[in-house]
C-alpha cells in the first residue's frame, strides 16, 4: 500500500512482511521532511510496523535543523513504536551520508544497520521477519 508519494518522498507498507520501505530522493526541504517523519510515526502505529527499510542512496543532504528535530521530536516518538528492526542504504553523496550518520541512534535496543545496496537490506529486514514468523 502506498502510504505517501510525493515529488521526492515515498512510503509503502508492505503488509505481508510488516516492513514499511521509504524512499527519499535529492534534497528534501524542511516541509517535505516534517510531512515524511510524520507520516512514518503514523503508519507505524496504526499498521504495528516491526520493519522500517530506508533507502536514502540518492538523498544529497539533510538541513541541520532538520535532523535536530528529527532528533528532538520524532525519535522520542519512534522510541514508543514497535519496530524492531531498522535497515538503511548508504546516501551515494558525502554530503548525504553525514546527514545519515546524525541520525544513526547511539544507544537503542532495536536491529539498526547500514547497507551498500538495496538488496543486502531486503535480504536482512525478511530474514528477520521469516524467523519471527517461524517462531508463532
Amino acid at each position: 500500500m502506498i502510504y505517501l508519494n510525493d515529488e521526492k518522498v515515498c512510503i509503502i507498507y508492505l503488509k505481508q512482511k510488516t516492513t514499511a520501505y521509504i524512499a527519499v530522493e535529492g534534497f528534501v526541504d524542511s516541509a517535505t521532511v516534517r510531512k515524511l517523519m510524520m507520516k512514518t510515526v503514523e503508519l507505524c502505529s496504526k499498521m504495528n510496523v516491526k520493519s522500517l527499510l530506508v533507502d536514502s542512496s540518492k538523498l544529497e543532504v539533510l538541513r541541520d535543523e532538520d535532523v535536530k528535530w528529527i532528533l528532538q521530536e520524532v525519535y522520542p516518538r519512534f522510541k514508543l513504536l514497535p519496530l524492531k528492526k531498522i535497515a538503511y542504504i548508504k546516501p551515494g553523496n558525502t554530503f548525504g551520508e553525514i546527514s545519515m550518520k546524525k541520525l544513526i541512534p547511539k544507544n537503542t535496543s532495536r536491529e539498526f544497520k547500514q547497507f551498500s545496496c538495496i538488496e543486502e537490506a531486503e535480504k536482512w529486514t525478511y530474514k528477520s521477519f521469516n524467523k519471527i514468523n517461524s517462531s508463532l
